[in-house]
């Protein structure tokens, strides 16, 4: 069930990423460089038999060299819960580390949720092209990479 949600949420991530391309598709590389300004998020709902889960996908630009190619960050927080009582209501961490002076987040993923954070950031780094090396710990416990969107200049 695991890889359904994983491809799902590859699905959702990708058409951010096709919605970063169209965003910066009138932007001459060659007078500023490509940027997506401020933050892109989607929290993604996904219903189980047993309980719910979350995954929140955040794209932010990645500063880098002047290319013609356009770099996002990509922040990935994903969390659970069962119906047994226990609770179901899923609280994940805001990527803020965009906004110059922001707070950090006030939520910090528990054990289980980073395990299924990292799970769920390593597939989608994986399958957008993210270097192997750069997946890193965001405040709050989320996980990013970066991604370079071809532009198809």
């Amino acid at each position: 069930m695991l890889e359904v949600w994983q491809a799902s949420a590859l699905d959702c991530l990708s058409g951010m990423l096709a919605g970063c391309r169209s965003a910066t598709a009138g932007l001459d590389p060659r007078v500023r460089p490509l940027k997506v300004d401020g933050a892109l998020e989607w929290t993604v709902p996904w219903g189980m038999d047993d309980g719910n889960g979350l995954v929140r996908l955040t794209v932010v630009h990645e500063p880098g060299t002047w290319s013609e190619d356009l770099r996002v960050r990509v922040v990935v927080a994903a969390g659970a819960r069962a119906f047994d009582g226990s609770g179901t209501r899923i609280h994940l961490p805001r990527y803020t580390g965009w906004e110059y002076g922001s707070p950090p987040p006030s939520v910090e993923l528990g054990e289980r949720d980073r395990a299924l954070t990292r799970s769920m950031a390593e597939y989608l780094r994986k399958h957008t092209g993210g270097d192997t090396s750069s997946l890193r710990e965001e405040p709050g416990g989320a996980l990013s990479f970066p991604v370079v969107v071809p532009t198809g200049r």
